[in-house]
């Protein structure tokens, strides 16, 4: 069938891109994650560690596979987890961590946090939703693991509306997941197809977003072409190199603003100097301040890109730099559909 060779196909490409025997396709990253940590086999008493500074979607499969989890605080003025942090939050029932990559950010001393997994028998749960075809040190993010999950989702990197992607070390046929969706989030299937003839393109071109969404659309109108998996198996070849678009946003903005004592970007650490948001740290006394002035001119930022997952949980002393990051953090959108870049930075600078 067609069908099968299609899901094949792009399951065949991922395996090949990420060096990994198992790979899994699904209906969004959240499925993925359920799927994943079903595959991995937890007891009652392990404990998985969480970073704190997240969407909140991705506890989601642990309440509902009851698997124990534990939130840990991130790094001062920035947003995600030090080593210190998962260290001071271990013990013997820790059996896994999630490693997430936000906006294709890596942690401080990420080797480091590598290492004292490994050598600590820790499985490490590699989250590449917003980080997919970059690298770290010569090394593709979703590889340091046997374990790895994401998304192509709303503005992703690679973005088609929906789908989702895992590697475990056990193989999940697609049927047991692509119809059903444990979290689920309505996909208009005609409206993704219309959608991807007027997109700018920023990590894939128009066509492989197309090609992709056609995929989506094969369920409901049965359009899947073996011309179409021709196309589709030489354009998945080239979707590392179609970083270019976004990439020129990103450098625009560290280029026309410089970090101050009031006002830092973050610097996205990986090989390509890429993310999806620019994270911009902004002092307490002139944030509303700052914000209103993005605001008042329809600045695309975002305030509620991430959602602290803390703010579920009574305890929040725990998570002192999450909870003061949030109050001051702003980030900027480098989709090549924001047309505010210029006057964003303006504004900033004004500061």
């Amino acid at each position: 069938m067609i069908q099968n060779e299609l899901i094949n196909l792009i399951t065949f490409k991922l395996s090949t891109m990420f060096g990994q025997e198992n790979v899994s396709i699904c209906s969004s990253g959240t499925d993925a994650l359920y799927h994943l940590l079903s595959t991995i086999g937890f007891e009652d008493t392990d404990l998985v560690l969480i970073p704190s500074f997240l969407c909140e979607r991705v506890i989601l499969p642990f309440i509902k596979l009851k698997i124990q989890f534990k939130l840990i605080d991130v790094e001062e003025n920035f947003i995600l987890p030090s080593l210190e942090q998962y260290m001071l939050n271990y013990s013997t029932n820790v059996k896994a961590i999630l490693l997430p990559y936000l906006f294709g950010y890596t942690p401080h001393r990420f080797e480091e946090i590598l290492d004292w997994a490994k050598k600590s028998n820790i499985i490490v749960i590699e989250d590449i939703a917003s980080s997919f075809g970059l690298h770290y040190s010569g090394k593709l993010l979703g590889t340091n693991s046997q374990y790895a999950f994401g998304s192509f989702g709303y503005d992703k990197l690679l973005s088609v509306g929906g789908l989702g992607f895992f590697f475990s070390g056990k193989q999940v046929p697609f049927f047991s997941l692509g119809r059903t969706t444990f979290f689920p989030r309505f996909i208009d299937y005609n409206s993704i197809v219309k959608k991807v003839r007027i997109v700018d393109a920023h990590f894939l071109s128009v066509n492989v977003i197309k090609l992709l969404a056609e995929y989506f659309n094969y369920f409901a109108h049965e359009i899947v072409t073996n011309d179409l998996l021709e196309q589709l198996n030489h354009k998945l070849d080239i979707v590392p190199d179609l970083l270019e678009t976004r990439k020129s946003n990103v450098d625009f903005i560290f280029s026309q603003f410089h970090s101050t004592d009031r006002i830092k970007l973050l610097s996205p650490k990986n090989d390509e100097f890429l993310t999806n948001r620019v994270a911009c740290v902004i002092n307490k006394t002139i944030y509303n301040n700052v914000l209103n002035a993005l605001r008042s001119e329809c600045c695309w930022v975002g305030q509620d890109y991430v959602y602290p997952i803390h703010k579920w949980f009574p305890n929040n002393e725990q998570y002192v730099h999450t909870m003061n990051l949030s109050s001051r953090i702003i980030n900027i959108v480098t989709n090549p559909k924001n047309k505010t870049l210029a006057r964003t930075i303006e504004i900033l600078n004004t500061f």
